[in-house]
């Protein structure tokens, strides 16, 4: 099932369109342009804000160890990334090598077809270098694989500082709906290549750590229904004027 919704939404962008979200459910998604919106901006300051993913700006945040943020990127022209399972898995275990073993903490992710999301932890002040190791290393094999030349992703990474709790927890609900609002799947929990699974208990991986925002909710179930909310704006009101 995976690789058919890859395969339509190859279809989809192959023409460099970007694709446009047509929920199954009517209003599920709904309150996704919320959230988008609340986690497409900086809660710091109103000087700084972030597009969505399809216009990606030069990165004007500080990286500093002890803080999270929301990092991700896509392909160039905003082609595909990832171009069968084999790639989307060689691609987390890279993550591991280059982040993971050297300071940074995964805390949600999801990979796209065409772009990725991660929610880290810094605890190193070299994370750039990192991410740039990271993101050569699998852009190398992809090319040589597929033999391919040129840049795989679009400019550097992007990352958003996010400095409250509730930003955060709603992150994580954003990264863990893109492929359900994508049409890639039905469920968030159909998706193999997101840390949602993990946050339901549906796998016992150990690549994100869960624990932090999962220690917000009584239980799996709990923030399972906190994804699935259709009445998240009473949740997210405050968040969207700066205080």
């Amino acid at each position: 099932m995976v690789l058919a919704s890859h395969a339509r939404f190859w279809k989809e962008t192959r023409f460099l369109k970007p694709p446009r979200p047509k929920s199954k459910k009517p209003g599920f998604c709904d309150n996704f342009g919320i959230i988008a919106e609340i986690v497409e901006r900086n809660p710091v300051s109103e000087s700084h804000t972030y597009p969505p993913i399809c216009q990606m700006p030069r990165r004007q945040v500080i990286l500093q160890a002890g803080n999270y943020y929301h990092v991700y990127n896509r392909g160039n022209n905003r082609q595909l990334i990832f171009f069968e399972r084999d790639n989307y898995v060689y691609f987390l275990r890279q993550l591991r090598n280059h982040l993971i073993a050297n300071g940074v903490d995964i805390i949600a992710y999801c990979l796209m077809p065409n772009h990725y999301h991660l929610l880290v932890y810094l605890k190193t002040e070299h994370f750039s270098k990192l991410m740039q190791a990271f993101t050569l290393s699998y852009a190398k094999a992809i090319n040589k694989r597929y033999q391919r030349v040129g840049s795989l992703f679009q400019d550097r990474f992007q990352a958003i500082h996010v400095d409250r709790e509730e930003y955060l927890l709603h992150l994580t609900r954003y990264i863990h709906l893109n492929p359900v609002c994508a049409n890639l799947v039905e469920k968030a929990e159909d998706w193999e290549f997101s840390s949602y699974q993990e946050y339901i208990d549906l796998r016992r991986g150990s690549l994100p750590k869960i624990d932090g925002v999962r220690s917000q909710f009584q239980s799996a179930d709990a923030y399972r229904y906190f994804l699935e909310d259709l009445t998240s704006d009473r949740l997210i009101q405050h968040l969207t004027f700066e205080e």
